[in-house]
């Protein structure tokens, strides 16, 4: 049993590749860009005020990302599978985690 909820955790944990070009083009025309910004750092342009959530650099763990992608907290849309493929959200995923630190 214990080897089943080990395996269970650790496919929980794993991070699916992804083609950061591609994520790139699903962020920009999935809309990704005008809350969490160009650079996925927040403050994009639906959120003057009250800034979204950063993404990059160094997201949070893909099971959380991809957790507040399908069933989202807060304002944001919810992207099941039918709207957001399992392999484009990995491709976004793998897009906001190759943006660089930016300038200090």
């Amino acid at each position: 049993m214990l080897a089943g909820v080990s395996a269970m955790l650790s496919a929980q944990t794993t991070v699916p590749p992804g083609d950061v070009t591609h994520g790139r083009q699903l962020f920009e025309t999935n809309g990704c860009y005008l809350c969490h910004n160009h650079n996925g750092l927040g403050s994009g342009t639906r959120c003057p005020i009250n800034p979204c959530p950063g993404l990059a650099p160094a997201p949070r763990p893909y099971p959380a990302f991809a957790k507040q992608v399908r069933t989202p907290r807060g304002t944001m849309p919810p992207y099941d599978a039918h709207l957001l493929s399992d392999k484009d959200l990995a491709d976004i995923y793998a897009y906001v985690a190759s943006i660089p630190d930016g300038p200090k």
